[in-house]
């Protein structure tokens, strides 16, 4: 590790050397003996960015655990906490979330235009007045959420630390289900998904074969289809990259 370090070190200080001979525009005059010099050798200094590969010494001689491949046969559910949604008149709760300190949002898509918010073990702790009902949400920061309204055909940017709309899309569809990931936000439309950005401006419009629920993931779309049982995956250039069909999953 020390002799890495020390031709490193010595890389570091090596340099490439350019030469380039610039004349001079007097040159014609040479036979009138007024110049003495036929030009200049002008030199310029570049990092030789040099690439070295080293070895993981320490990684090679240390026990690597591997975990077992986990299968869905393997996988056991454990109920943590049940959440008792506050009746407040008509109840029909569409979106769910869970910000950064652990808190659950709800979307509650009727009349009363509410999102509610619990805390990690269930428990109330307050709603806010959002602008029509409210079909999903997806958490963007720990201080901003977007949610989207169904059939009013715009989602919004909401700080709902101040209660504050901070941006309005107006898609010119109906907005449905939403996810986060890596700077973007997808939103489900009628046939295709919308890709903006954190600010609200749009990248692209992907369509897809998905009905409702998607999701996204380092530039991957996942959607369901609950009319012909069928799951795809999707990249933003509208190429399918898989579909999954199992006679044991209805309605997806």
């Amino acid at each position: 590790m020390s002799e890495i370090e020390s031709i490193k070190t010595a890389t570091d200080a090596l340099y490439d050397y350019k030469f380039n001979l610039v004349l001079n525009s007097d040159i014609q005059r040479l036979s009138n003996g007024v110049i003495k010099e036929f030009g200049d050798i002008q030199v310029t200094e570049h990092t030789s960015n040099l690439k070295i590969k080293e070895l993981k010494i320490e990684q090679a001689q240390m026990q690597q655990n591997v975990q077992p491949r986990c299968t869905v046969a393997g996988i056991k559910l454990q109920l943590t906490t049940k959440v008792d949604i506050k009746k407040d008149g008509q109840m029909n709760i569409t979106g769910c979330a869970i910000l950064s300190n652990g808190h659950l949002l709800y979307a509650n898509y009727t009349f009363q235009n509410n999102i509610f918010e619990y805390n990690e073990d269930g428990n109330h702790i307050d709603r806010f007045k959002v602008s029509a009902t409210p079909y999903d949400i997806a958490v963007l920061d720990s201080d901003r959420i977007a949610i989207t309204y169904g059939y009013k055909r715009f989602f919004e940017i909401f700080n709902y630390r101040n209660s504050r709309i901070e941006k309005k899309i107006q898609t010119g569809d109906c907005c449905w289900r939403l996810d986060y990931s890596n700077g973007k936000i997808y939103v489900k439309l009628h046939a295709k998904v919308g890709v903006y950005d954190i600010t609200g401006q749009k990248l692209c419009i992907v369509t897809v074969k998905g009905k409702d629920y998607i999701s996204a993931s380092n530039g991957s779309l996942v959607c369901s289809n609950f009319l012909n049982n069928n799951v795809y995956c999707y990249d933003l250039n509208e190429k399918e990259a898989w579909k999954f069909h199992d006679d044991s999953l209805v309605n997806p």
